[in-house]
């Protein structure tokens, strides 16, 4: 048993690294004309992400809900389905800056992901206008992907290969002195050696 426990360890150091999503909002502005954007496209939402909605419609008496058919029954009022409550441009306030009515709200956060019962994919959420006590409806269509770890590239800048190459060619510049050094006293030796010889040769 003890045996495998360095086995397992350099297991683990050798499993590669994985990048973590950090969960984003993306505002949606609820207008009287409905939301803009008018969409959420492909590629920008994944798992975990959040759908944020602020009312900014400020006309008098005009609230606007947020609602999701999650079950996809045609309902938006089964146990499965999501609601806003009804939303707001503003919420009064006493002298110390609390909302007179606690149940006012300005915004509202949808998280995408099954926690909601949301699955990755397109989904529909319908819009509520109430002005005056006149409802109308808008459609806002989104789409979020599941979330993907990849590991790092670890790829190497350009310029930080560039010094790496530095030192190859300093040890190949020393290498080639040193041949040329060893090459200089063999030529000298052999004059030395051939010169004696001359001069024996000479008596």
């Amino acid at each position: 048993m003890k045996a495998l426990i360095p086995l397992l360890a350099a297991a683990l150091i050798m499993l590669p690294p994985v990048t973590a999503h950090e969960a984003k909002d993306y505002t949606i502005l609820l207008t009287s004309e409905g939301t803009s954007p008018d969409s959420v496209p492909e590629g920008v939402l994944v798992t975990t992400d959040r759908l944020f909605f602020m009312m900014v419609d400020n006309r008098n008496d005009t609230r606007h809900m947020v609602a999701m058919d999650v079950d996809n029954d045609g309902f938006y009022d089964g146990p499965d389905d999501l609601s806003s409550p009804w939303l707001t441009s503003s919420c009064e306030l006493d002298e110390e800056g609390n909302k007179t009515d606690s149940e006012c709200k300005v915004t509202y956060t949808l998280i995408l992901g099954p926690e909601n019962g949301i699955l990755p994919g397109n989904i529909s959420l319908l819009i509520k206008i109430n002005e005056n006590e006149n409802i109308t409806n808008h459609t806002l269509n989104a789409s979020f992907a599941e979330d993907v770890h990849m590991p790092p590239q670890n790829l190497q800048p350009v310029d930080d290969s560039q010094p790496e190459a530095e030192p190859e060619a300093t040890i190949t510049d020393e290498w080639l002195s040193r041949v040329a050094m060893v090459g200089i006293l063999i030529g000298v030796t052999m004059a030395i050696i051939t010169i004696s010889a001359l001069i024996r040769d000479k008596k």
